[in-house]
């Protein structure tokens, strides 16, 4: 017997985007990126670390991004966060459609790894499924994705952390 995937014409309402990741690495330079606006999600107000929301339209879709604050900044429990972060589900109502684990371009550490359990313990395994690695640099350098390729072969930890998010992944230059 077939099954038959029944496939909806019409465009979804909304995406949903949730950024996630260590403090400093570039999250909320890509929401404002991702918005088409370079101050929806970055502020000098450094009080401001709590989850955000923004909506915009690009190129004729809706967008929703949900900027979190960042895991292991200094001086905050990992539960506040953490509670902090879950307000992402309330703000990407009915439900996030993709997770973007943003990171910092380079080798991929333990803590990297870290961020990942933190956020599979908030939102479940399943999460993951939805999660796409953001590797952010601020260089000219096209050769990325050798450098990744080569952090492969040396770093067991950045294949752990590729594989579990099933090798989703791209580079962005968010100087640019």
């Amino acid at each position: 017997m077939e099954t038959k995937v029944l496939i909806d014409p019409q465009p979804m309402d909304d995406l949903r985007i949730v950024l996630f990741g260590k403090t400093w690495v570039g999250k909320s330079t890509l929401g404002d990126i991702i918005m088409g606006n370079t101050e929806t999600f970055t502020s000098k107000d450094l009080s401001k670390d709590r989850t955000q929301k923004s909506h915009s339209t690009v190129e004729g879709q809706k967008v929703v991004v949900v900027d979190t604050p960042g895991l292991f900044k200094p001086g905050k429990h990992e539960d506040e966060l953490v509670k902090e972060i879950k307000r992402s589900i309330d703000l990407a109502s009915p439900g996030p459609h993709v997770f973007l684990l943003v990171l910092r371009f380079g080798m991929i550490t333990s803590e990297e790894l870290e961020v990942l359990e933190v956020f599979e313990r908030t939102f479940g395994r399943r999460a993951l499924a939805y999660t796409t690695v953001v590797f952010t640099h601020r260089n000219e350098d096209e050769e990325y994705e050798a450098h990744i390729q080569e952090a492969m072969i040396e770093s067991k930890d950045s294949r752990e952390l590729l594989e579990r998010c099933q090798w989703r992944y791209f580079a962005f230059n968010i100087k640019d």
